[in-house]
């Protein structure tokens, strides 16, 4: 007779964290290729998110690790919620929300606008929502 197999239970911030590292590969593959369109226009703007794809990489990859750590249930998944949250997203979404703000790029309302409000949106939220979840991880039960 086989031994019982144990399950383990994905908790879902371990798929959030790596579909968003997913997703921020993914949005500077199509920025690259001259298929996002977001901000290659304007030379201000160009200039700005030249400035981003290794800190992004960075996050990316902190992300999928987050991840994997979550999945596989380890301790260092706290640490490293922690990091994701608060020293990449939440900083990175913070500073490119003050840089459309300061330059007046989320008005008008526009197609362009509207992805920027979303992407600062989510990565301000998602940094504020990884913080409490790093503050539960690191909670005695």
């Amino acid at each position: 007779m086989a031994a019982p197999r144990h399950t383990h239970r994905v908790p879902p911030l371990a798929w959030v964290t790596i579909a968003g590292g997913v997703l921020i590969v993914l949005f500077w593959s199509l920025y690259f290729a001259g298929a996002a369109g977001f901000g290659q226009a304007d030379p201000r703007k160009r200039i700005f998110e030249a400035a981003f794809p290794v800190a992004d990489g960075v996050l990316a990859a902190t992300l999928v690790a987050t991840g994997i750590l979550l999945a596989r249930g380890r301790r260092a998944a706290a640490a490293f919620t922690l990091v994701a949250a608060a020293a990449q997203t939440l900083f990175l979404g913070l500073l490119d929300a003050t840089f459309h703000t300061v330059h007046g790029y989320y008005w008008p309302l526009n197609a362009e606008a509207v992805i920027a409000v979303a992407i600062n949106g989510l990565c301000i939220g998602g940094g504020l929502l990884g913080l409490r979840a790093a503050w539960r991880l690191w909670s005695p039960a």
